[in-house]
């Protein structure tokens, strides 16, 4: 947990944007996958999600329980600008439509692909390069496949939730031509409208989750009722074994 934590390396849009860039002028591949604390209290994360981000580059510290746990766990407390990962996302939009660049989505249902293929042609005129396919694939799903590397996109947006995501782009990811790759989790459903944000001030002080989970209680009241306490007592059971 603490070595994950440690490896989340970037915090808001100057950062990420700062990679995108230097993977474009240096023809790299970037792969860019965010952590939050529902990582961290999943069942799969010791099996599966624990090794595919240990070998990831460039992690993503999302939401107000990574950056509170890097601080206890790993002594660093500086002054950086912590933005949530939803403003990241809508920078790298912002990024890839002054640029021209070409962007696929991938992740949802067909109701919500629907809507967030009028929304982002709304909220982003000047994106034209666009293609988006839903989340619902097996891992060897050779169409989707096939369409993503067809499209010749720039950057790719994964949104189908922890730990699907992860375990998909860790099958694919040496199939896939596509220079920018990004998890994203439920950015789709804020992009798309489906899940409203949380008002300034909340987000400012780091209460969006508070926001989501009263909005989506009926889904989502578990995940914190029972994640919040058992993160907690990670951190701490780190924190000791670490000290000692």
């Amino acid at each position: 947990m603490i070595e994950a934590i440690q490896k989340a390396n970037l915090t808001n849009s100057t950062e990420v944007l700062e990679i995108v860039k230097l993977a474009f002028k240096n023809k790299e591949r970037v792969k860019i996958c965010y952590l939050n604390f529902h990582h961290l209290i999943n069942s799969k994360w010791d099996k599966i999600l624990k090794p595919i981000f240990l070998d990831k580059k460039y992690i993503l510290a999302d939401g107000v329980g990574i950056t509170f746990a890097k601080k206890i766990l790993t002594n660093k407390h500086n002054s950086k600008i912590v933005e949530p990962g939803t403003d990241i996302y809508y920078s790298i939009l912002k990024f890839a439509e002054l640029n021209k660049l070409k962007v696929f989505f991938l992740g949802g249902n067909e109701e919500l692909i629907h809507k967030l293929s009028f929304i982002v042609h709304n909220k982003f005129p000047e994106l034209i390069n666009l293609n988006f396919e839903h989340g619902y694939l097996k891992y060897d799903d050779r169409h989707v496949l096939y369409k993503i590397n067809n499209s010749s996109s720039d950057i790719l947006f994964i949104g189908m939730g922890v730990p699907a995501q992860e375990e998909w782009l860790s099958q694919n990811e040496k199939k896939l031509n596509v220079p920018i790759i990004i998890t994203c989790g439920g950015f789709l459903k804020f992009l798309s409208g489906i899940t409203p944000r949380a008002p300034l001030w909340m987000r400012n002080i780091g209460f969006e989750w508070l926001h989501r989970m009263i909005f989506d209680f009926r889904h989502l009241w578990k995940r914190y009722f029972f994640g919040i306490p058992k993160f907690l007592f990670l951190i701490a059971k780190c924190y000791f074994r670490k000290n000692n």
